[in-house]
């Protein structure tokens, strides 16, 4: 008994070096008002945005800040295709920032990116957000949206079945 004992705990610590853990895939999305039109700002892992190859990096593991910098035109491409917003059902315009005011942040141990969203909208009624970034690579991906505009302050989980908020 005392061998088998061994032999497993043995076993358990051999495959548990081999085991690499989940990294899960969250972004923020925090949606403000500045001069009466929306405010977006998007919060994402360098890991997702390199697990996406979105980032000109051979290493998903090892992600360098000029990498991301390098990366500015397919950021900016993919944001504008992956994230719509409306006033009234009309389309509004985003205009994402450009790389030189992009800030990267810690959280919870990870490094993300911050980028800043222009929307002009031409009605400040009804607005609504369509969020479809990352899902297409991580279905399990979330994004964390903090709503505080005038009209309403929430927040909610945008999710592969959740993608528009506020919903109709």
């Amino acid at each position: 008994m005392k061998t088998l004992c061994l032999c497993l705990a043995l076993l358990t610590a051999l495959l548990a070096n081999n085991v690499q853990a989940h990294k899960f895939s969250t972004a923020y999305l925090d949606v403000s008002e500045r001069d009466g039109q929306p405010l977006i700002v998007w919060q994402v892992a360098l890991h997702d945005l390199a697990q996406a190859k979105l980032l000109s990096t051979p290493d998903v593991n090892t992600v360098r800040w000029q990498q991301v910098l390098d990366s500015e035109a397919v950021l900016i491409s993919y944001i504008t295709m992956r994230m719509q917003f409306t006033a009234d059902n009309i389309a509004c315009t985003l205009t994402p920032q450009r790389a030189d005011t992009w800030v990267l942040q810690q959280i919870q141990g990870e490094f993300y990116l911050q980028l800043a969203v222009e929307v002009q909208c031409a009605t400040h009624q009804a607005w609504q957000l369509q969020y479809r970034a990352l899902f297409d690579i991580e279905h399990s991906h979330k994004a964390l949206l903090f709503w505080h505009t005038a009209a309403d302050r929430r927040r909610v989980v945008l999710d592969s079945d959740t993608l528009i908020f506020p919903a109709n």
